[in-house]
């Protein structure tokens, strides 16, 4: 029998959704070998492009090729493809798909996420179709595969100005009973020795981009393949064809040998995030300056907050920062602190009174005189236009209504005198698209500090507008003009603390 691909009418075709779960994340993990941190490490991921995990491209790629393959027992292999990754796929969430006329769309509700193109090449013959919840069969045990190769173990940390002209070899190697599992539609409708060169092929691309070139920083954008349906080796090469570097962009031609899989991969290069241990402060405070401070940093384990405890440190201030993951990162902060400072797990999401009992209490207990709250979701990410609504609830919920009952529990254990800093942002001086529910997010917090100043008139509430500071927030894949954190925070904490209320005893008594 001679399969062909039926023509799809020319209405969208919705197709069953997947939940992308830590425990298909994880198969895909094991199965491509791209354990890239921008996929498999909670703390890492903190501090790239993101923020927090991303599902493979290629796995969300195969997985709308599996689905459909399991609603079209008459489906060929693709010979050629375009994969668009648009935006970004967390773990944990759910995706739809829907077809139209051999493009896939994959979407996180109405917004779109991944597009697919494919042309369908040779017939596969011979395969018959699937008895209702009958497992697919693995290759035979005599079935020529190809051999894995030596694979990484982690991912390279290489700049964008060093692949010029890098050249490079992959295997497409992939464990058949764990493919089969996975991908259950394609083994069934293609057929063991198709559909296995088809996951290993873009299992080992996915390898390529996330695991050697680029690598530790690659954010991969689109593919553009042919020869999918060809038989091959089980074996290629790839080599960088074009650097951009004022763009952070990547291009990778990829080949194998007699005429099998070729095509071009477009990749990004995420810049690296500013560590705060590259800043000298010996000499940017007065030694003393902040003697008579004893300052809570909610947040203080990365970024802006870091770099507030150290200044303060630096200028003999009492230091207690907070952290809600990523421990190494905080005791990292604390030991550039100094003597004295001290770190403590605090989820402002989940805030509770007994989260602060580390701080002590009652007479002789440390007890803050300044509050700084640089507690933050992502700021900039996956969003829909015109207005995100559930990126501006995310943002409220930490900016307002986590603050507001931070405040309400430190008053009430430490007293009214204590000085608050909530920062702003000048993105409300100056909107900027991107950053319309941040912007409109600070706003409702600078309204939040007015009316706790009028409840609380002995506190001080700051909410300074900062502009965009060069932090691991604020990372961009083209050159975004941004201010220098240490400068910005010196002029900031300058105005906190001079202008604080009296210093109250350490131990105050609770109102």
């Amino acid at each position: 029998m001679v399969r062909r691909m039926p023509t799809p009418a020319e209405t969208r075709v919705p197709l069953p959704a997947e939940t992308f779960s830590e425990a298909r994340h994880g198969r895909f993990l094991s199965l491509s070998g791209d354990v890239n941190p921008l996929h498999a490490d909670v703390d890492g991921a903190r501090r790239l492009y993101f923020g927090q995990r991303v599902v493979h491209g290629m796995h969300l790629t195969l997985w709308a090729l599996d689905t459909l393959a399991a609603a079209d027992p008459l489906m060929a292999p693709p010979a050629t493809l375009e994969a668009r990754f648009e935006r970004p796929v967390f773990v944990g969430e759910r995706v739809t798909l829907t077809y139209t006329r051999s493009e896939l769309t994959l979407s996180i509700g109405t917004l779109r996420v991944t597009t697919i193109r494919f042309t369908p090449g040779t017939p596969v013959d011979g395969v018959a179709a699937p008895a209702a919840g009958a497992r697919p069969e693995s290759p035979p045990a005599d079935a020529p595969t190809p051999a894995a190769g030596a694979r990484p173990e982690s991912a390279p940390d290489r700049a964008i100005d060093s692949l010029v002209d890098a050249t490079g070899t992959f295997d497409t190697f992939v464990d058949p009973d764990t493919a089969a599992a996975l991908f259950p539609g394609l083994w069934a409708t293609l057929g063991p020795d198709a559909a296995q060169t088809l996951v290993g092929r873009l299992c080992a691309l996915s390898r390529v981009v996330g695991m050697d070139c680029p690598g530790r920083r690659a954010l991969f954008s689109s593919a553009r393949l042919a020869g999918l349906d060809a038989g091959g080796r089980g074996v290629g090469t790839y080599t960088v064809e074009r650097v951009r570097p004022h763009l952070s962009m990547v291009d990778l031609s990829v080949a194998e040998p007699d005429g099998g899989l070729s095509g071009v991969l477009r990749t990004f290069v995420i810049p690296p995030a500013p560590p705060f241990e590259r800043h000298d402060l010996a000499h940017a405070v007065a030694p003393g300056r902040y003697a008579h401070v004893r300052a809570l940093v909610i947040g203080g384990s990365r970024g802006l907050g870091a770099i507030s405890a150290r200044i303060l440190a630096a200028g003999g201030a009492s230091v207690r920062l907070t952290y809600r993951t990523g421990r190494a990162e905080a005791d990292a902060v604390v030991d550039a602190c100094g003597a004295g400072a001290g770190a403590l797990p605090y989820d402002v999401d989940h805030a509770a009174e007994p989260q602060l009992e580390t701080l002590g209490h009652g007479p002789g207990a440390w007890s803050p005189t300044h509050v700084l709250y640089f507690a933050t979701p992502r700021i900039f990410g996956r969003r829909a236009d015109p207005f995100d609504a559930e990126r501006f609830e995310g943002f409220v919920r930490c900016y307002v209504q986590d603050f507001a009952r931070l405040v309400e529990a430190l008053v009430g254990r430490y007293g009214d005198t204590l000085a608050f800093f909530n920062p702003s942002s000048t993105a409300l001086d100056s909107p900027v698209l991107e950053l319309t529910e941040y912007a409109a997010a600070k706003a409702a917090a600078e309204q939040l500090s007015v009316q706790l100043a009028r409840r609380y008139p002995r506190a001080r509430f700051v909410s300074d507008r900062l502009p965009r500071i060069e932090t691991d927030q604020t990372i961009s894949l083209v050159d975004v003009p941004a201010a220098d954190a240490v400068q910005v925070l010196l002029g900031v904490l300058a105005h906190l603390v001079d202008s604080s209320p009296p210093t109250p005893p350490a131990g105050a008594p609770t109102p």
